[in-house]
């Protein structure tokens, strides 16, 4: 079985989930030049990887010879991914090489991918088509455009397009941008026509570079702007032009895709820049012995505890993911309390239809630990499954005020930093730290690194909470050697303290995505 797959147009997250699903089970993974390191990081170790990548000028195998390394590695393994990037059918050869496999006898599936042609100029504010402005669009490869080859035919298809009212997009037409513009122009297209160039579309390095068909190809060379990039030229370049702040992310997969929906329609975008993945600590198998014990115990179903605390979503998610491993009967948890740090933890626990018994008056460590001390009754026994980097407060708190309780560190987070890590921070103005742990993983990506400075430029840096605020302040220091004070320069619902000249920090009063989400809303609409 060899199965193609359309990668999408770069970033790591626009692959489908059938995709990334048949990608996770490749034994063998053929693979073309567009493709995202963060995207071959899904490959399974052992795998064999077979690079047949087509660059302007050089190609490490032709057409036919990757139709012949499809058919010989389709032989030999049981399943074959060949991972093209945008979709295997739009100017991918896509078609060839199912044929060549029908052909040899080998049986195929092609899974879509989003094309860049539509895609990467959604991502950058362009919509291909708008209503009474384009209805139609035009994708076109730019490729053979060369003034050299199959002159007759190139002319005729640019005169036709110069007399088309709708959008036209060209792939892999960087090089022959020059002569693209200049012979719509020859043929009939006004020069004033909007013209965009999209260089690295989707990934944190995107550059958009807009003008006319006059002075696009100026444009393009003056910047520097190479492969790979898509034009667009069309009345639509200019729709949109106010879209779109973007800020580069450090969260979660899960956070992510939920700052990203919230922030849907804002016209801000995401950029990707670390991702934090949760790993398990052995801690996590002593609580699956406490679900296995109480359970045991089929008269009583007794869990050993009063309370559990919750200090984040993960945490909730984990605990509930290690009940549902231990098989145990949902009686057992029949008598125990609930404590959330925060709404957005207790939103979490509402999803396994429980409601939160103890929630602190403000969403940070300290109130939490010491209205909680006050609540609770002397001679309960309290369970604190948390993080390892989490915050101490609360068993601090317990402590002194003599109460039983265990601390289980359940989980940690460690951070992977985008294959384009370095050029998100050199290019992206804005900064998202959706965790305390996002933050020590990014200043430690720094210092692995031996970045000569933390920014470029003035930058806006977002928190999801006081914590996550503090341990951002206290790495930048760290990294800086900087022990100065703050400057507060703003105080509102969100507030900004300036720690450098060219930093400012920015926390939303309400500590969960939405209110994460309004806050940067109302910063960049008072920009």
């Amino acid at each position: 079985m060899v199965i193609l797959v359309g990668a999408g147009p770069g970033a790591k997250d626009l692959i489908t989930v059938r995709g990334l699903n048949a990608l996770r089970r490749a034994q063998c993974v053929i693979y073309d030049r567009l493709i995202s390191d963060d995207i071959l990081n899904e490959v399974p170790e052992g795998a064999e990887m077979i690079y047949v990548g087509k660059e302007p000028g050089k190609h490490y195998a032709s057409q036919q010879e990757i139709n012949d390394l499809l058919i010989t590695y389709g032989r030999k393994y049981e399943r074959v991914v060949r991972l093209k990037g945008g979709d295997p059918f739009v100017f991918g050869r896509g078609g060839e090489e199912v044929l060549a496999l029908n052909e040899a006898g080998i049986h195929f599936e092609v899974i879509p991918g989003l094309t860049s042609a539509i895609a990467v100029p959604e991502t950058a504010g362009i919509p291909v088509t708008h209503r009474g402005m384009a209805r139609s669009f035009h994708v076109v490869t730019g490729h053979t455009m060369d003034g050299i080859n199959d002159m007759e035919d190139v002319y005729a298809r640019l005169k036709i397009l110069a007399g088309e009212e709708g959008t036209l997009v060209f792939l892999m037409g960087s090089r022959n941008l020059r002569f693209i513009a200049g012979t719509l122009v020859n043929f009939g297209k006004d020069r004033q026509t909007p013209a965009a160039v999209i260089h690295d579309g989707t990934l944190g390095s995107e550059k958009k570079l807009v003008g006319d068909l006059g002075s696009i190809a100026d444009i393009a060379e003056n910047e520097g702007v190479g492969s790979p990039s898509i034009i667009v030229i069309g009345d639509v370049v200019n729709v949109l032009c106010s879209y779109k702040k973007r800020v580069a992310v450090v969260g979660t997969c899960d956070t992510l895709n939920k700052l990203r929906r919230a922030l849907n329609g804002c016209g801000i975008g995401t950029v990707p820049m670390m991702d934090m993945a949760v790993k398990r600590l052995p801690d996590a198998e002593k609580l699956l012995q406490i679900f296995k014990e109480a359970d045991k115990y089929s008269e009583k179903r007794k869990f050993p505890y009063d309370w559990v605390l919750f200090t984040s979503r993960q945490a909730v998610k984990l605990f509930f993911q290690i009940f549902n491993e231990s098989v145990a009967d949902i009686r057992t948890l029949s008598d125990l309390k609930f404590g959330c740090i925060a709404e957005g933890t207790a939103d979490e626990l509402k999803k396994y239809h429980i409601a939160c018994d103890f929630m602190s008056s403000h969403p940070d460590s300290d109130h939490f630990a010491g209205e909680f001390t006050e609540h609770i009754c002397r001679g309960q026994k309290v369970l604190i499954p948390h993080a390892y980097t989490g915050s101490k407060s609360i068993v601090y708190a317990l402590e002194k005020a003599g109460i039983y309780h265990t601390e289980l560190l359940i989980y940690d987070v460690e951070g992977r930093a985008a294959a384009d890590f370095e050029n998100i921070i050199r290019h992206e103005k804005s900064f998202v730290f959706l965790s305390a742990s996002g933050a020590r993983a990014f200043f430690a990506e720094l210092n692995d690194k031996n970045a000569a400075d933390v920014f470029y430029g003035e930058v806006n840096i977002f928190c999801i909470g006081k914590f996550t605020e503090d341990e951002f302040v206290r790495e930048y220091k760290s990294l800086k050697g900087d022990a100065s004070g703050f400057a507060l320069i703003e105080t509102s619902e969100a507030y900004t303290l300036k720690i450098s000249e060219n930093v400012n920090l920015i926390t939303a009063d309400k500590y969960t995505v939405s209110g994460l989400c309004d806050c940067m809303h109302d910063f960049f609409n008072k920009e």
